[in-house]
């Protein structure tokens, strides 16, 4: 059995008196202190109002990500320029194929009123 420490360099005494079944253990430690366990994410704190927080849970949800990750998109997007660029092409869509769009909407809605309220009992 080969024991390494932390940064992955040999365990030194300890390795050796396990390989020769002394019978003495290493210490016990947290699984974040062992090789390959920890991870270079730092951790942080912010306070949020109630709602912002659920919302922002929602939000989190239905994009299939923890909170966290979420975050963390949220920061990316805004501090790189994605966001903006996001933006920018959803408004050239618009200016460019608004009135189809309009037209579009218009025609579903008015064929959606015409089949009138389905029966809910059917």
């Amino acid at each position: 059995m080969e024991l390494t420490t932390v940064d992955g360099r040999p365990g030194g005494d300890q390795a050796a008196r396990m390989e020769e079944g002394d019978g003495t253990r290493p210490p016990l430690l947290p699984p974040c202190y062992l090789w390959g366990m920890s991870s270079d994410r730092k951790q942080t704190q912010i306070r949020l109002e109630p709602e912002v927080l659920a919302v922002g849970r929602d939000a989190a949800a239905g994009r299939d990500l923890d909170f966290n990750r979420y975050v963390e998109r949220l920061i990316i997007e805004d501090t790189t320029g994605t966001r903006a660029a996001g933006m920018a092409a959803a408004q050239r869509l618009i200016d460019d194929h608004g009135a189809f769009l309009a037209d579009l909407e218009a025609e579903l809605d008015s064929q959606h009123a015409a089949a009138g309220p389905r029966d809910a009992a059917a």
